[in-house]
């Protein structure tokens, strides 16, 4: 049985779970292992998680009672985290996620969101146009992603 709800206080290291699968096990195909590594650290700074996660206030999807996917949509129409475990990709998780973002973006107008090389294509099938190209830097390392807005 497939939920989805909004992310519930003392589920962070789910979410990290999900978030460190997700990078680590499919992005690999556009970034190296510095970079992976940068993006997503074994040993990320759990307190400056929680707080990330309190922040952006994401909704979650559970298989069977285990968090498998979440996202958010920020009053600004940034999707700021979009991730689904490395697992359970291909399951329509994303799918459902991106349902969920959409429609609670309705009465935002325009969403966008710092797409990896790797998303880019599940991003565009929604709708969502590249907007420009850039070189982000995380812990030192240089990361290439797209900004993506779906008008």
């Amino acid at each position: 049985m497939v939920v989805l709800r909004d992310f519930v206080a003392g589920e962070e290291e789910s979410l990290f779970e999900v978030f460190y699968s997700s990078i680590h096990m499919i992005c690999s195909q556009h970034y190296t292992p510095e970079q992976l590594s940068a993006w997503a650290p074994i040993d990320l700074d759990r307190a400056l998680w929680c707080r990330k996660i309190s922040a952006i206030q994401p909704f979650v999807v559970l298989k069977e009672n285990k968090i498998v996917g979440y996202s958010d949509v920020q009053k600004s129409g940034l999707i700021d985290h979009f991730f689904v475990h490395g697992e359970y990709q291909g399951q329509g998780i994303g799918n459902l996620l991106m349902s969920e973002a959409l429609k609670r973006g309705t009465s935002i107008g325009a969403l966008h969101s710092e797409v990896s090389y790797t998303a880019q294509p599940f991003f565009q099938k929604y709708g969502f146009k590249s907007i420009k190209k850039q070189t982000v830097i995380i812990r030192g390392v240089s990361l290439n992603n797209c900004v993506m807005e779906r008008v």
